[in-house]
């Protein structure tokens, strides 16, 4: 879980190529996946090394996800975790791979507060396809309960509520303990 953890705490930061680059170690190395997969072209070579191109970036995500040494690390925005839970977004799909990160990575579900759209559900029938062959358990969609949201006033005012009908209902039980 650390490894989320990790990642959630570098969410304020631009996507950047960490030294954990293989092209970074090794000058000779000639690994691509984050530029293959980057549709954008905002990977670019400089002297053998990789670097984000911070104008073309879209922070999408889909370097950080084919990078196999996890070496980019930086900011998706628009992936949102609750409890555990990948929240569905309608702006994007996740790739196979990324599900099948994710859950390695402890996620179990996908929270959504509409029905997922053809794209999601079939990475998701394919990622759970992936998971069953590796007897690992499927990938749930569960319901997203919308919080309401209280103003001000309205909280304050339910707390104070619900203090007064507390103290009347532990005020008469100290009141009988007391004259027992």
């Amino acid at each position: 879980m650390s490894i989320l953890i990790n990642w959630l705490e570098s969410l304020h930061q631009e996507i950047i190529v960490t030294s954990k680059c293989v092209r970074e170690r090794s000058r000779k190395s000639t690994c691509g996946y984050c530029l293959e997969k980057c549709e954008h072209e905002a990977i670019v070579i400089k002297e053998k090394l990789l670097f984000i191109n911070t104008t073309k970036c879209t922070m999408c995500g889909e370097c950080i996800v084919s990078c196999p040494l996890s070496a980019i690390e930086g900011n998706i925005n628009n992936r949102v975790f609750e409890k555990g839970s990948l929240v569905f977004d309608y702006n994007y799909v996740p790739s196979l791979k990324e599900l099948l990160i994710y859950k390695k990575r402890g996620m179990t579900s996908i929270q959504a507060h509409q029905p997922l759209n053809k794209n999601w559900e079939t990475v998701l029938f394919e990622t759970n396809d992936q998971l069953q062959l590796l007897e690992e358990s499927p990938i749930v969609v569960v319901e997203k309960v919308i919080d309401e949201m209280l103003t001000r006033r309205a909280l304050f005012g339910s707390l104070q509520k619900e203090g007064k009908q507390l103290a009347k209902k532990h005020g008469s039980s100290f009141m009988e303990d007391g004259e027992g």
